[in-house]
């Protein structure tokens, strides 16, 4: 029975001094998108999904420039302020809650409201989950936030 205890111990100690991982690399995902859409511009893909037909630049443009360079510009933005919330991520996940800081912790329960809030805004504005990973994103912060309650507030 000892042993069985200390193995699962061990298990939450692990998780402590490692679990700031989990928010680098969502800090990591969200750079990769975040560069997605500030270089490649829109995601033809899911233009097609909430549009209902393909993304061509030059048609939209020809039809009416000023609402091509709009989207563009939009996604680049979208991805300038995904940008800023990654470099936040990283810093805040490799620094405060890698060290236990109760404030990290707290700060990081922006990522699964600001996720759920994204998801909501995508089904009833466009009938669409807009951002697919945003479930997946939402319930591996939570694990993350939940598993490392014992590290930031420990029995006394």
């Amino acid at each position: 029975m000892i042993a069985g205890a200390s193995s699962k111990k061990r298990r939450k100690a692990a998780f402590g001094k490692y679990g700031w991982i989990i928010f680098f690399m969502i800090g990591i995902y969200f750079c990769i998108w975040a560069i997605h859409d500030i270089f490649d511009g829109v995601n033809p893909q899911l233009w097609s999904e909430i549009v209902g037909q393909p993304w061509r630049a030059n048609y939209l443009a020809s039809l009416d420039p000023s609402t091509a360079s709009l989207v563009e510009f939009l996604t680049a933005v979208s991805g300038t302020l995904t940008l800023g919330l990654a470099i936040l991520v990283l810093s805040i996940s490799a620094t405060g809650y890698r060290k236990g800081e109760k404030w990290a912790w707290y700060a990081f329960w922006v990522l699964p409201i600001i996720l759920v809030l994204i998801s909501i805004l995508g089904q009833t504005m466009i009938g669409f989950a807009f951002w697919f990973f945003a479930p997946i994103m939402v319930v591996v912060s939570l694990a993350g936030l939940l598993s490392s309650y014992g590290k930031f507030f420990p029995k006394k």
